[in-house]
């Protein structure tokens, strides 16, 4: 009788989860030359009242992206012809919309390069579906939660003397230029920000980014850093902001930016 009301109980859950997806009428896309991989995510999406639209190859990968408004991208790194990373560059200048990185372990430059082009997250093959769509929700709620308006009343772009990191609009002002930043950009400038002057460790960072523990032979922490300070150079000569503490992490000197 208990097993049988505690599947009753997992039922009702289920479907409650599966309601809840399907009111939100989320639509991902999975782009991987491996039919067994977009099969699997298709039906497990489907449990969870998410539409999976799948793609096989790069040409079709950019025209269901350009015709279609997708929740999130879920990409293969290593694609036909090496295109992979030229995608992933692609879709994060064309949408706003959450990137995550399907990899091997032998992949680990091709992960970090995807991670420089604006990847907002990664996952090992095989991977838990589970742990896939956990990450995709933590993803959603960031993007969810930060706003891209253009324009801020409270900060003077014609004042080239401006340094903001506004947190609600999530924009970083450098000498009164915006710097964009992706998902992973905006969770490390604002942790460095809220220990401003104090080194913040590189395990500290990569839970904070990615949430969950971090590798010490995992370089996207600093390959992050390393993309920031390219970015900021094109603005202005503040490189120099984002300091490498030795055995520590990063720090931003107290008093860099004005936060709002």
């Amino acid at each position: 009788m208990a097993f049988k009301y505690m599947l009753r109980g997992y039922s009702l859950h289920f479907r409650s989860c599966w309601l809840i997806g399907k009111k939100m009428g989320r639509k991902f896309i999975t782009i991987d030359e491996d039919k067994e991989v977009i099969d699997g995510l298709t039906a497990f999406f489907a449990k969870h009242g998410i539409k999976n639209d799948n793609a096989l190859n790069i040409s079709d990968a950019k025209e269901k992206i350009s015709e279609n408004n997708y929740d999130a991208v879920i990409m293969e790194v290593v694609l036909s012809g090496g295109e992979g990373i030229s995608l992933a560059k692609w879709i994060k200048e064309t949408i706003g919309t959450p990137l995550i990185l399907l990899t091997t372990l032998t992949e680990a430059v091709d992960t970090a390069v995807g991670l420089e082009v604006g990847a907002d997250d990664y996952i090992h093959k095989p991977f838990d579906t589970r742990v896939l769509l956990a990450r995709i929700n933590s993803l959603l709620r960031v993007y969810k939660n930060s706003s891209h308006p253009a324009t801020n009343p409270h900060i003077d772009l014609l004042d080239s003397n401006a340094n903001v990191f506004d947190i609600k609009r999530r924009r970083l002002i450098v000498d009164g230029r915006d710097v964009t930043l992706n998902s992973s950009e905006f969770i490390f400038v604002k942790t460095l920000l809220e220990n401003q002057g104090k080194p913040v460790s590189r395990d500290t960072l990569y839970k904070a980014i990615f949430e969950r523990a971090w590798n010490p032979m995992d370089r996207a922490v600093d390959n992050i850093a390393s993309k920031l300070r390219k970015k900021i150079e094109m603005y202005s000569d503040k490189s120099t902001v984002i300091i490498t503490v030795r055995n520590k992490g990063y720090l931003i000197p107290e008093g860099t930016f004005n936060l709002l």
